[in-house]
């Protein structure tokens, strides 16, 4: 899973810049823009006049030290760029937005062999990974089925026919 920041309210809605550049300020580099579902922090809250982002940081297997760097460093920014506290935030000069998610899925049971690396900007029908038998020969080359980044992968090294193996955002931008 890539550590990125969700803004979670439709582009319509009329706190989505304010949302969009506090993400931008928290300074991970991949935003995801795309209205969540009822009830979620990050779109309620908007409802009620406060901009809010959703941070994924670690993705569903716990936090590692480099993901909880990057919520520190976010919040110092935000900090630091609201003028709460002194100092300059560390934002990134380019960060990608993604507007939406197709999934990357196998034919073939196996163990996956990654080309791609998590935040690769994949090129439509890209090899991203192969899927290998038990002595390592490719069984099965898994394609990029659109152009985008290469937002997240399976973490464990054999998956069964027909699994999600990772994701790719699309619709890109760049803020």
């Amino acid at each position: 899973m890539v550590d990125s920041l969700n803004v979670r309210v439709s582009r319509r809605h009329r706190l989505h810049k304010k949302c969009m550049e506090l993400a931008r300020v928290f300074g991970i580099g991949y935003i995801l823009d795309e209205k969540g579902p009822k009830g979620q922090l990050a779109q309620a809250a908007p409802d009620e006049g406060i901009p809010t982002i959703d941070p994924e940081l670690g993705g569903c297997h716990g936090w590692d030290q480099n993901s909880i760097q990057k919520g520190i460093t976010g919040v110092e920014n935000v900090l630091k760029y609201y003028g709460f506290i002194d100092g300059e935030p560390e934002i990134p000069e380019k960060q990608i937005v993604v507007r939406h998610f197709h999934e990357i899925r196998n034919n073939r049971g196996g163990f996956i062999k990654f080309r791609a690396k998590l935040y690769d900007l994949l090129e439509y029908r890209q090899p991203v990974a192969d899927i290998c038998d038990v002595f390592g020969k490719s069984i099965e080359i898994i394609i990029a089925p659109k152009k985008g980044v290469l937002w997240s992968k399976n973490l464990y090294p054999m998956v069964p026919s027909g699994s999600r193996i990772g994701s790719i955002g699309f619709d890109l931008s760049y803020i």
